[in-house]
C-alpha cells in the first residue's frame, strides 16, 4: 500500500453506483490543533481522489515523492485514540497450537508491519493502520516468552514502533517431577485446549495448562461464570494454580448440559494433588486426604475443597502452596490403577470428544 490517504466524508446527497472523482492536485486536511495539511497528490492515479459510494469515505493516493513529517507524526497514545494490545491485555500466555489475536490503531499512519514473532505472518508487510489481525504461533519456540511490536509508517522517514506487548508460547506437555511420575493415565495424554468457543473451535488463547487462564482469574476463579470445557478422546487435563492470597474459605465446579458441541457428556475422574495429571488414589489420600479424589457419577458430584482449618468433609488446601486440578472422562470404576486407566465419555463409544458447562463456585 503506497501512500493511500482516506478521510471519511459526510455526503448528503444521493450518488450513482458510479465512484464521484475530482480532478485536482493537492488535498488539504485540517489537523485536531486547527492546522492546514497540504497533500500533493500522485498526478499518474486517474483519478487522483474520489468518493467511495459503498462506504461514503473520500479516497486519495498521495505523491511518491510526500513525506508526511513533523505535522503529521504516528501516534499509538491513547489521548489520540490510539493503543496496541494482544488478546486484550499487554501480555499473554498461549499453547503452541493455539493463536493470538493484536488489535491496534495508530493514529496518523498508512501502513503497518508487525516485528518480534519471527516466521509467522505477523511479520508480513502492509496490514491496514488499525485491527484486529490473528496470528498463528506454531512457528515459534514453545516454552519462549517473546516481545512484539507494531511498526507503523505514513512516508519515507516518518515510522513508528508501538511498546511492545508479551507473548509466552506454552509448551503442550507438563513437567512430570520425580516424585509424581506414574501417576499419570497411560493411555492419556495431557492437553492445552480445553475451552470451545461458540463457533465449536478451540480458543487457542486459553491455556489449560494454567487454571487462570481458563477460569478468567486466579483460583478459585471467576464463581459462576461457565466455560464450555471439552476434552478430546484420549486426553486429560492438569490445571496448576496456587492457593497464595486465597480468601475464599470453600468451593467446588458445578457441570450442566453444555450448549455447543459436543453435547456429549460422561462421568469423570477428578483429583485435587499437588501432582500434575495425578489419578492415583492410594497416592492421593496418603498425602492429601480421602476427599481429594472424586468420581462424578456418584452422589458426589465435584470435588469440594476447604481453606485449611475450616470444617467440613471436604478436600484440605493449605495457602502458599501449587496444586493442579486433575479431570479425565472415564468410565473406570474409582481407584482403578492409573496405568489402567481408559478414556471414555459415558456410553459414547464413537464420539471424539466429551464436554461440560463448567463453572468454579466459592463462598467465604
Amino acid at each position: 500500500m503506497k501512500n493511500n490517504l482516506v478521510a471519511p466524508l459526510l455526503v448528503l446527497c444521493t450518488v450513482s453506483v458510479t465512484p464521484l472523482v475530482f480532478a485536482q492536485s493537492t488535498i488539504e486536511l485540517e489537523q485536531p490543533d486547527g492546522t492546514v495539511l497540504s497533500i500533493p497528490l500522485d498526478t499518474n492515479e486517474e483519478p487522483a481522489v474520489r468518493i467511495n459510494p459503498g462506504t461514503g469515505s473520500l479516497e486519495a493516493k498521495a505523491s511518491p515523492a510526500f513525506s508526511c513529517s513533523g505535522d503529521c507524526q504516528i501516534s499509538f497514545d491513547g489521548a489520540d485514540g490510539g493503543f496496541f494490545i494482544v488478546d486484550g491485555d499487554t501480555s499473554t500466555t498461549v499453547p503452541e497450537t493455539g493463536g493470538v489475536t493484536f488489535d491496534w490503531r495508530a493514529r496518523g499512519a498508512w501502513q503497518c508491519r508487525g516485528t518480534g514473532l519471527p516466521g509467522t505472518t505477523w511479520s508480513d508487510p502492509g496490514k491496514n493502520p488499525w485491527g484486529p489481525f490473528s496470528v498463528s504461533v506454531s512457528p515459534l519456540e514453545p516454552g519462549t516468552t517473546y516481545q512484539a511490536a507494531l511498526e507503523c509508517s505514513n512516508g519515507v522517514g516518518n515510522t513508528v514502533v508501538s511498546d511492545t506487548v508479551e507473548i509466552r508460547v506454552q509448551e503442550n506437555d507438563i513437567q512430570i517431577p520425580a516424585e509424581c511420575e506414574g501417576r499419570q493415565p497411560a493411555s492419556a495424554v495431557p492437553t492445552a485446549l480445553c475451552e470451545l468457543s461458540t463457533h465449536n473451535t478451540w480458543i487457542g488463547s486459553t491455556n489449560c495448562f494454567e487454571y487462570a487462564s481458563l477460569f478468567g482469574q486466579e483460583f478459585p476463579g471467576f464463581t459462576g461464570q461457565g466455560k464450555n470445557f471439552a476434552l478430546e478422546r484420549d486426553t486429560y487435563v492438569a490445571l496448576e494454580f496456587s492457593t497464595a492470597g486465597l480468601s475464599h474459605s470453600k468451593g467446588l465446579w458445578t457441570f450442566e448440559t453444555p450448549n455447543l458441541a459436543p453435547t456429549t457428556r460422561g462421568p469423570r475422574l477428578m483429583t485435587i494433588s499437588q501432582c500434575p495429571g495425578d489419578f492415583d488414589r492410594d497416592a492421593i489420600e496418603a498425602e492429601m486426604g480421602s476427599n481429594c479424589y472424586v468420581r462424578t457419577d456418584t452422589l458426589q458430584k465435584s470435588v469440594f475443597w476447604k481453606q485449611a482449618g475450616t470444617s467440613g468433609a471436604r478436600c484440605e488446601l493449605d495457602l502458599d502452596k501449587t496444586y493442579y486440578l486433575n479431570m479425565i472422562y472415564t468410565t473406570d470404576p474409582a481407584g482403578t490403577p492409573p496405568a489402567e486407566l481408559e478414556w471414555a465419555c459415558g456410553s459414547n463409544e464413537s464420539t471424539s470428544g466429551c464436554g461440560d458447562l463448567t463453572a468454579p463456585s466459592a463462598s467465604n
